[in-house]
């Protein structure tokens, strides 16, 4: 690879190839965003500036898109979980996605194919709430009118 490879960014969704040292970096980063380039490198088996060419490579061609923290949701008062199935009118879906990012308890919504139109994915602090959030709150959302 030379150095013009990577001075334009690739179209989204076009692979980037990946040999062993570039998976291996991506593997320890996805356990620990929060590595050292120096400990990256040594995990890796190659040289810090290598590892900080790669990494900024990995950056720059859009494989690693940025870095999270893992959050136990039971330590912030979310530990039930539930999968909830709602059916939409034809056509609503951006509606009902705008009215659905006002509801917090709202981890991820997907939209299906099959009987329901939407899968979301709820944390709850407990049954009550979730019964609260559900009963409430989603089924008096009209989602045929949104």
């Amino acid at each position: 690879m030379d150095s013009t490879d990577h001075d334009v960014a690739r179209p989204a969704g076009q692979l980037v190839e990946l040999d062993d040292v570039d998976r291996r970096i991506i593997a320890e980063l996805s356990k620990d965003g929060r590595l050292s380039m120096r400990v990256l490198a040594e995990r890796a088996h190659i040289s810090r500036a290598g590892c900080y060419s790669r990494v900024n490579r990995l950056h720059h061609e859009g494989v690693i898109t940025g870095y999270v923290a893992v959050v136990d949701p039971r330590r912030t008062g979310s530990s039930l979980s539930a999968h909830v199935y709602v059916k939409i009118s034809q056509h609503s879906w951006k509606d009902v996605r705008k009215a659905l990012k006002g509801v917090p308890e709202v981890e991820h919504g997907a939209l299906v194919s099959g009987e329901y139109d939407i899968v979301l994915f709820i944390r709850t602090r407990d049954a009550d709430s979730l019964r609260e959030l559900v009963l409430d709150r989603l089924q008096t959302m009209d989602f045929d009118e949104l």
